[in-house]
């Protein structure tokens, strides 16, 4: 059976909607449904295929069924396929080798000779990368002549005839890197997340205000179980207090065993959004001396506060907490300091203080520890965008060679005439006409300067009539960043690309790239080479990020977006 087929059944036996998988997983309800229809599926090394299945098990204990969360896990992991890409490097030396003309691979293997130019180049990639693989190596091993079959088992490694073929296959694919999932993770939760339904999901009438605590002076935890308490008794404190001053949160203890209760979790991410309601802001030291997959797991779990735009968060270049570990949260009304030894984080403790000459104390050095740090991303709603469009002026202007992975084509590919045919299809407000016009030309004009100063490399997806039927795409209008959603029809859609398209023939240093499918359908990620790397959220909400620290930065260069195919 296939991941869908087991994910019905489950959902069958224990009898529950998917609202209530929703709630118990953590994972969204869209999501979930789209995993239902076959639509799309999760990685097998996910963290959301673990949200899953622990999901599952909390609801088949509510119904008193068995839980078997790991045997499900394991039955999950094997009904999914393994990630594969195509190496396109190696089919174009492959190609050279042989001396084969698109021509003639495209009359034996029957796919378009356009089409196979685009998948040598990396322009394309192939639906399915395995079994194109497997019908190229079956025709190169079947037309080679002897001494092209040495060379390939040279370059293969492989001497024996009858495994050459297999051994080619594989040769040609690869799986897909380890290190490219946690920011594969981050950015489809960026563009999945949906702020009004997170608003919806905390159900604030739901949850009774938290009794005050009777804090006198000070109070002492210790082990695992009294440090998620102490933390949870802080945010109590810190949502019954006064918001005049921001929240301070710095934190490189061990994030695992204090993430391992769920429910406490769950409490945690109330309150904070208790606090942020309350219109708290916060300044958070991120500790991005852990290895990259643990510091993108951590931001990921950041991302709802992210999108509120009430956060600041920051880290310290020079920090090292490879043995001693450290925890200072700091409000209006409490202080909580936390500390342990590397590899005996159940031997920590934490000092829990509403007293407020200690409180005052603790804000001064909130205050030097922020001094040193630095900012860990740049984050812009409405409320910022004089600010935003500040930095977008300065940002063009700077040197250097530029990647934009989008899902629409640019605005400023557009002429005056199509963006009325497009906002008036969409039956858009008259009054929004100008503005919208407006931030067509400054786009038009940052795209000009850009090019002045480097080249840009642009790269979109090729969808189908049924794909955009499926996947409605929206005109890019985040960097005005208002809730203003336009949808394209098929036609005007299909005259915004072929505009693209003249716009990279008659434009140098401008190049036009396409995809077979889009990996991201909200989000456009702007990246200048070794320096910043933007991410604009499209809608739900409106918001753009900007990120210069050099290890996400590189992350982001570097990111080969995935395909997802359907089952």
């Amino acid at each position: 059976m296939k991941f869908k087929d087991y994910l019905q059944k489950d959902i069958e036996r224990i009898g529950c909607s998917l609202s209530e998988l929703s709630k118990a997983s953590g994972l969204s309800s869209a999501v979930l449904s789209r995993y239902r229809s076959g639509e799309r599926a999760p990685r097998k090394d996910s963290e959301l295929l673990v949200q899953l299945c622990s999901g599952i098990g909390e609801l088949e204990q509510k119904a008193g069924l068995a839980s078997t969360v790991q045997n499900r896990l394991a039955v999950y992991k094997a009904s999914l396929s393994e990630d594969y890409a195509l190496n396109y490097d190696r089919f174009d030396r492959l190609l050279k080798i042989l001396h084969v003309s698109m021509k003639e691979l495209s009359r034996e293997l029957n796919y378009d000779a356009s089409y196979l130019s685009r998948i040598r180049s990396g322009k394309r990639s192939p639906a399915d990368p395995e079994k194109f693989a497997e019908n190229v190596s079956e025709f190169f091993i079947r037309s080679a002549r002897p001494e092209e079959l040495e060379e390939i088992g040279s370059i293969v490694q492989e001497s024996d005839p009858l495994h050459l073929q297999s051994a080619l296959q594989n040769w040609l694919i690869r799986k897909r890197e380890a290190e490219n999932r946690p920011m594969e993770f981050f950015l489809k939760t960026l563009d999945e997340f949906n702020l009004e339904e997170f608003s919806r999901s905390m159900r604030f009438e739901d949850f009774p205000e938290a009794e005050p605590l009777g804090l006198n002076g000070f109070q002492m935890y210790y082990g695992i179980e009294q440090m998620r308490q102490a933390e949870y008794d802080f945010f109590r404190l810190a949502a019954q207090s006064s918001p005049e001053s921001p929240l301070f949160m710095c934190n490189d203890m061990p994030l695992e065993e204090m993430a391992e209760d769920r429910i406490f979790t769950k409490k945690m991410m109330y309150l904070i959004a208790v606090c942020l309601k309350k219109g708290f802001f916060l300044n958070v030291i991120h500790d991005i001396n852990r290895s990259f997959s643990e510091m993108m797991i951590g931001l990921q779990a950041w991302i709802p506060v992210y999108m509120t735009g009430q956060i600041r968060p920051y880290y310290l270049p020079n920090a090292d907490s490879s043995i001693y570990h450290h925890c200072l949260y700091v409000c209006h009304d409490a202080v909580l300091i936390g500390e342990c030894i590397h590899g005996n984080h159940n031997h920590g403790s934490y000092f829990l203080s509403s007293e407020k000459d200690f409180i005052q104390h603790c804000t001064e050095r909130a205050g030097d520890i922020l001094s040193l740090a630095r900012p860990l991303m740049s984050i812009y709603r409405q409320p910022q965008l004089a600010e935003f469009d500040v930095f977008r002026d300065e940002e063009f202007n700077k040197p250097g060679d530029r990647t934009i992975l989008s899902c629409v084509p640019p605005l400023a590919t557009l002429t005056h005439d199509l963006l009325i045919e497009i906002l008036r299809s969409a039956s858009i407000s008259e009054e929004l006409y100008e503005p919208i016009e407006q931030a067509r030309k400054k786009e038009l004009a940052d795209l000009n300067l850009s090019l002045r100063k480097g080249k840009m490399v642009m790269r979109l997806p090729e969808l189908s009539e049924e794909e955009f039927k499926t996947y409605t795409p929206l005109l890019k209008l985040a960097s005005m960043l208002q809730n203003i959603e336009v949808p394209y029809t098929w036609e005007t859609y299909q005259k915004h690309i072929q505009l693209a398209n003249d716009f990279a023939e008659t434009t140098p240093g401008f190049e036009l790239l396409y995809d077979q499918r889009s990996a991201f359908r909200n989000i456009t990620i702007y990246i200048r080479e070794d320096e910043l790397a933007m991410i604009l959220k499209h809608k739900s909400p409106e918001i753009a990020f900007v990120i210069t620290h050099p290890k996400m930065v590189n992350a982001l260069q570097n990111f080969t977006a995935p395909i997802f195919e359907d089952d």
